[in-house]
């Protein structure tokens, strides 16, 4: 690596700034593209830029205890990278892990921002720890057609497309979202159950296609508004079968709703009804 030493002139390292640490100790604060690292390079990292290992077929683990950010498409396409661990990470640029078909599971306790298509097309990705994420972004887990559980507890928004097509996803427990975009669970086709108790607006087609879900809950919620109809296009509700759990003290701003006549037969109110929830 290059030395910008700032110390001595004739650009030697002085061994004590930074830059000299780096080099002399071979650690580094980003991962870069550079042959003859030594041991700890990988270990010390604190960043991944983006592209960085982006079309590698010979990268099958990440073990990067200290990198706290992943770049744009840093493993774009690594198609037999099957083991990640990032305890540390905190944010995950666009894209970074698309097409990563070996991936199985990811842990990410420290994470608190993701953006679009993280994960998109993981096709073997059965398992996701995002436990301190508090929004998942467009398109994050689109086409994961193995994942079975996702860990998302302090999230409070889903955007568009988020989970779309993850066809083998049984249950959601989001007990601090409020806000779930359009098409975010459109054709998880096995999916019979989702807690979203303090939920307040539903888009378009969040749950269109989800042919087996039969439970929703709402029950801590003011007031859930449903952009239209469509919220559950296709789903058992629209036959009039399952349960959507509302407070009993809200049943008559339900009834008001442009939806009230699709999914009338479905709503189950809970709790005292002269109790009120406040907004």
């Amino acid at each position: 690596r290059a030395v910008n030493c700032l110390h001595n002139e004739n650009g030697e390292p002085c061994g004590k700034c930074e830059a000299c640490r780096i080099a002399l100790e071979g650690t580094a604060d980003i991962i870069e593209a550079t042959e003859n690292l030594s041991p700890n390079y990988y270990s010390t990292a604190t960043r991944v830029p983006d592209y960085t290992f982006a079309y590698c077929p010979t990268i099958t683990s990440v073990d990067l205890p200290n990198v706290w950010e992943v770049g744009n498409t840093a493993f774009y396409y690594c198609p037999n990278l099957n083991n990640v661990n990032l305890p540390s990470c905190e944010r995950i640029s666009a894209y970074a892990f698309q097409d990563c078909h070996t991936l199985t599971a990811i842990n990410l306790p420290n994470l608190s921002y993701i953006s679009a298509g993280a994960f998109f097309n993981c096709s073997a990705l059965q398992y996701a720890n995002m436990q301190n994420c508090s929004f998942v972004a467009h398109k994050t887990f689109e086409n994961c057609i193995n994942l079975t559980d996702v860990v998302l507890t302090n999230c409070t928004r889903i955007d568009s497309q988020a989970f779309s097509s993850c066809n083998a996803l049984p249950y959601l427990d989001l007990p601090n979202c409020t806000r779930i975009n359009t098409n975010a669970f459109r054709k998880c086709s096995n999916l019979t159950q989702v807690n979203i108790p303090h939920c307040s607006y539903l888009d378009a087609n969040v749950f269109n296609s989800c042919l087996t879900l039969t439970q929703v809950d709402l029950t801590n919620t003011y007031y859930c508004q449903l952009s239209n109809s469509n919220a559950f296009l296709r789903c058992p509700f629209s036959r009039g079968e399952g349960s959507i759990y509302i407070h009993a003290g809200q049943v008559s701003l339900y009834q008001n709703g442009d939806f009230w006549s699709w999914y009338s037969a479905c709503f189950v109110p809970v709790g005292d009804p002269n109790q009120t929830l406040l907004g």
